[in-house]
């Protein structure tokens, strides 16, 4: 079911209005001289919305040199100062909540229960970064201390570029650009062609709340690899955070050795789930279930495979085959009944159901609702896969999309090993009623972070981020703002200021 109620024309106008207003660089709106603009389409109406400039290389150099210019000034404001205008946008984001909310929903096409909690997740990761910034940008206490001739403080790294995904149009940027601005760095914002709307929000907020010319630039782009190439190739900037696919990291990576650039990379998943010792499998199956669907599968962290005693097996797929007639699929701007909507895009849809196609001719049973001829071609019914193989390209790649294969183990080390047999690592989860085994458990599962009876390892207190091909660094908290700076050293005498 797809729904538009009348009284959300208003809204969409004011959002497609914002976006299309121009990039946000030195402090004014542009829109490009020579290129033109690029679709915004909206996954759950199936058709654009939005027409957005299309920034070119030219204007990605005039936003770096303008943070270049304007680095000197912000990072000799006090810590206070910068935590004033990051204060300004959060506040300025719970006054608008349900603008955001709307903008996540549109043009991503997340359910709305989805598109609201993204935004308390936003505003949650404000909170935390505020509250840990002063400690953040000092340095540990370290001996050096006690040697008056010794001093080593942190200083930040410099111009950052900023490149986001479409998933989480708002959370994922937001933990960069507020870590960004109270370390003391000018960031450039890249946000995904498909989601450019809530970016432009949050570029109209920021400038709202005080941002000086040239702090901040969040720039539209169709032509994201000729924008950040371009970028990347002047040694005035310092720093790139990446959120996105392996392929592209690899290409960062490369891209930062010419000028030696620092990069933090948060990059794809291939999370486990591995029930142990469990008296209610009903409920840890609908723990899980909710974590699958959660976005619809699309994302990095979201359970993509679930290895379970053999014993019980029978009895998952009973349980899971009832919930899952339960789901509610559709989509609706304002209503929150949904749990799963429209995939990204039809290329999205296309790759889980070639890889549902793949699963079946091989032999094994897919389970999904009965579907919907109201449903567009971009929807993938929620789907539990039983009797595939380890081997298969359901089971090896990342998903991201609602489809969970159910395999079954003799010994719970037998499903660790299986776990981490991938060359991703950035989460995993572990269910247990023994609190010995979900330790132990837990500490064997290769990734930079593990869910222990939850679903989701999603929390700012917390540092994210992951090991192997799922990249490196870390965001959220004191360990995502300090991703932003590096140390100075200063050793002599006459230096300190009592």
């Amino acid at each position: 079911m797809v729904t538009v109620p009348d009284h959300a024309d208003e809204t969409v106008g004011e959002l497609v209005g914002v976006a299309e207003a121009g990039a946000l660089i030195d402090g004014r709106l542009e829109r490009p001289m020579y290129a033109g603009t690029f679709p915004v389409d909206a996954p759950g109406l199936s058709k654009t919305v939005a027409e957005v400039p299309d920034c070119e290389p030219d204007q990605a150099g005039r936003a770096l040199s303008a943070a270049v210019g304007a680095q000197p000034g912000w990072e000799a404001e006090s810590v206070q100062a910068r935590a004033a205008l990051v204060a300004g946008l959060r506040d300025r984001i719970a006054a608008r909540r349900g603008l955001y909310a709307a903008a996540i929903a549109l043009e991503s096409g997340k359910v709305r229960g989805n598109a609201d909690k993204e935004v308390d997740v936003a505003l949650a990761t404000l909170a935390e970064l505020l509250e840990v910034h002063e400690q953040a940008v000092r340095p540990e206490e370290g001996r050096y201390r006690s040697d008056p001739d010794l001093e080593v403080g942190l200083a930040p790294v410099g111009p950052s570029l900023l490149i986001t995904p479409w998933n989480f149009p708002l959370s994922l940027p937001i933990r960069k650009v507020a870590s960004s601005l109270l370390a003391g760095c000018p960031f450039i914002l890249k946000p995904a062609e498909e989601t450019p709307m809530t970016a432009a929000l949050i570029g109209q907020d920021l400038d709202a709340a005080g941002m000086p010319a040239g702090v901040g630039a969040v720039l539209p782009t169709a032509q994201p690899a000729a924008v950040v190439e371009s970028l990347m190739a002047r040694p005035s900037l310092r720093k790139v955070s990446f959120t996105g696919s392996v392929e592209v990291g690899r290409v960062m990576v490369r891209n930062s050795a010419e000028h030696f650039q620092r990069v933090s990379l948060e990059l794809g998943g291939n999370a486990a789930v591995v029930i142990g010792r469990i008296d209610d499998l009903e409920q840890c199956l609908t723990d899980v279930l909710a974590g699958k669907l959660a976005n619809s599968g699309q994302a990095c962290i979201s359970p993509n495979r679930l290895y379970i005693v053999r014993d019980q097996m029978s009895d998952a797929i009973d349980i899971l085959r009832g919930k899952l007639d339960e789901v509610a699929v559709g989509w609706d701007l304002r209503d929150d009944r949904f749990q799963v909507g429209p995939l990204i895009n039809l290329a999205a849809a296309k790759k889980i159901q070639d890889l549902l196609g793949h699963a079946r001719a091989a032999g094994a049973s897919v389970l999904q609702p009965a579907g919907s001829s109201e449903l567009g071609e971009n929807y993938v019914l929620p789907a539990i896969v039983t009797n595939a193989d380890e081997s298969w390209p359901v089971v090896e790649e990342e998903i991201f999309g609602p489809v969970l294969p159910l395999l079954p183990y003799d010994r719970v080390d037998e499903a660790v090993a299986a776990a981490n047999r991938t060359d991703y690592g950035l989460a995993h989860y572990i269910y247990s009623d023994d609190p010995r085994e979900a330790d132990n458990l837990s500490s064997l599962l290769e990734a930079g972070m593990v869910g222990v009876n939850r679903p989701s390892v999603s929390d700012p207190r917390i540092p994210f981020g992951g090991i192997k091909h799922s990249g490196y660094g870390r965001e959220n908290g004191i360990d995502g703002i300090r991703e932003f700076m590096t140390p100075r050293s200063r050793i002599g005498r006459g230096f300190r200021v009592s």
